[in-house]
């Protein structure tokens, strides 16, 4: 399977390596591409959030040390806001690392840098049209 990180690098490479193949995954390489772009930013809102709730939980600690509990309790409240709003970028972000491993995994092996082509029959034998085609398929009537 391709990584991403390989796929943003050598783009148009791969895309061009996969056409040898007669295999044309342009549409499917794009939105790979931008799944992962959508989900880094979902990613940084969800890490955003995080250091909002390692700040605020710190500084409810604080109050209440201070006696200041109705400041704490009111943080706290908005702690579990911020929590909330993270399990949904959690399911999101899960949602698309799915949706990019099950593209990814339709991608074939790209092939080889040698490989050319033109590809060449060396050697053959028999007769081809002579073979019997699934004979054993057919219904007698």
């Amino acid at each position: 399977m391709l990584e991403i990180s390989r796929i943003k690098e050598n783009k148009e490479e791969i895309i061009n390596r996969l056409k040898l193949r007669n295999v044309d995954m342009t549409i499917q390489i794009n939105m790979i591409l931008e799944l992962d772009e959508i989900k880094k930013k979902y990613q940084q809102h969800l890490e955003k959030y995080l250091f909002i709730i390692n700040k605020t939980s710190k500084s409810i600690g604080e109050h209440l040390k201070k006696k200041e509990i109705e400041l704490s309790q009111e943080l706290k409240k908005i702690v579990a806001l911020i929590k909330n709003e993270v399990t949904e970028l959690k399911n999101i972000i899960i949602d698309l690392e799915k949706k990019i491993y099950n593209l990814l995994i339709k991608i074939p092996n790209i092939p080889h840098i040698f490989v050319s082509s033109d590809n060449v029959i060396i050697e053959q034998w028999g007769n081809i049209s002579d073979l019997p085609l699934f004979k054993h398929y057919i219904k007698k009537i």
